[in-house]
């Protein structure tokens, strides 16, 4: 007798990298297990706050959804007669308590606070450490104050706890130099650099700032660009396809799981302070003056006068990147200004940052920026602009199931499908 397929139902901000990253270790999962599941998939919009009138809850037989979800919809979907239940990221749980099948999946606060330290102390000497709570007061963000204390006090590093409820310029200045402020997140982080520039504190050389969560649309817009630490959203993503199979096939599984972190973005606003550090420094000043040409990197390293393998090893040691993928961010970075700013033609742009020529520049501009170039110009132009544009629409839900092999998943892919024919569409899976 054949099998039923599985209706699963995913939540999830997929015009967000992190949405994207959750939802390609869904489809991880299910191709890694071979399994046959119908996915139908939310694409959330703050705007709304029920599910879509095209999906029906009640015949899921599981649900995967985000903590970016208004409260509103999330309580829908939790009163779906006790299916199974992977809520991942949410900020509250009180909800949850007393539901069966349910597994709550979260970042591992004390990985963050660990990465953050790690990240801060490897630059050379500081005199003073500080953390910057979220702008709300929520449990993850006091673990994550807490862990930093306890690693602090290990030291001989002075710490200090800032308040967001308090004029920040004030207490930026009374921090001992050179300083460095951790923020619980990215959006906390942006305003510590906002406060630094009002108050005419050097960033990095006097203050150093680290965020969380590599929302590249804030670290890539600061002043200076901002380093943040990026959690495995990818991982988190495969847990709870995982926790949804386990519920299902009435296997043993945890009801509280954590993922942990994938890498340390360095950008300018986290500089190192020793003598690695400032050959890095000069280095990607030269960078500056000349990333989008086509200099070589040994003429980079001939500059400084060192190696070009010890220039590579000694980035790789202060940023966690080579040269070259510095090189690369960088003109990523100029790519995305002139999108925001000019009509150039994206052709054009390509050339004037040295991106290269065919589809290589597409293909690294998605990988960097979870969207094609198209894309990030139609969503960050001004509104005038943007309305002579023609947008994804902003509620694109359709269903889907996965029934072979390849890769190439796209958000556009999937909605030119939903455009094309309003029925379930055939699509593989992210590589």
């Amino acid at each position: 007798m054949k099998i039923r397929s599985k209706n699963i139902i995913t939540v999830l901000p997929i015009a967000a990298q992190d949405g994207l990253d959750k939802y390609a270790g869904i489809m991880r999962y299910i191709n890694e297990h071979d399994l046959d599941w119908n996915l139908i998939i939310d694409r959330l919009d703050q705007s709304r706050e029920t599910a879509p009138s095209n999906v029906d809850i009640e015949s899921a037989d599981g649900t995967i959804i985000d903590g970016t979800a208004p409260e509103a919809m999330r309580k829908a979907y939790i009163r779906t007669s006790y299916r199974p239940l992977a809520a991942v990221d949410w900020q509250t749980l009180e909800n949850l308590s007393g539901r069966r099948n349910t597994v709550c999946i979260n970042a591992d606060d004390k990985a963050i606070a660990d990465a953050a330290f790690k990240a801060i102390t490897s630059n050379g000497r500081c005199a003073s450490i500080a953390f910057m709570p979220a702008l709300r007061a929520l449990g993850w963000s006091k673990l994550r104050g807490r862990r930093l204390q306890e690693l602090t006090r290990k030291s001989d590093i002075a710490f200090f706890g800032l308040s967001a409820d308090r004029p920040l310029e004030a207490q930026l200045r009374a921090l001992p130099k050179p300083a460095a402020v951790f923020a619980a997140n990215d959006r906390a982080a942006e305003k510590v650099l906002k406060a630094a520039v009002r108050e005419d504190i050097a960033v990095p050389q006097d203050l150093s700032v680290l965020g969380v969560d590599n929302s590249r649309f804030i670290c890539l817009h600061s002043h200076p660009p901002l380093s943040s630490i990026q959690p495995d959203f990818e991982a988190a993503g495969y847990k709870a396809a995982a926790a949804i199979a386990a519920m299902l096939e009435k296997r043993k599984y945890e009801r509280k799981q954590t993922y942990g972190v994938k890498n340390v973005i360095r950008r300018q606003s986290l500089e190192p302070f020793g003598t690695a550090g400032r050959l890095v420094q000069r280095a990607r000043a030269i960078i500056g003056d000349s990333y989008t040409r086509k200099e070589k990197i040994d003429e980079i390293a001939a500059r400084v006068k060192v190696s070009r393998r010890l220039l590579d090893r000694r980035f790789r040691q202060i940023t966690g990147k080579s040269i070259l993928e510095t090189i690369t961010e960088l003109r990523i970075e100029e790519a995305c200004r002139l999108l925001r700013t000019t009509d150039i033609p994206i052709s054009h742009i390509c050339n004037t940052c040295a991106l290269g020529s065919g589809t290589y520049p597409q293909r690294l501009f998605r990988r960097h920026m979870g969207m094609t170039m198209r894309e990030y110009r139609t969503r960050n132009r001004q509104p005038a602009a943007k309305a002579r544009q023609s947008a994804l629409p902003t509620d694109c839900t359709a269903a889907f199931r996965y029934t072979g092999s390849g890769s190439g998943f796209s958000i556009e892919g999937f909605a030119s499908a939903k455009r094309r024919s309003p029925s379930a569409v055939g699509l593989p899976p992210p590589s």
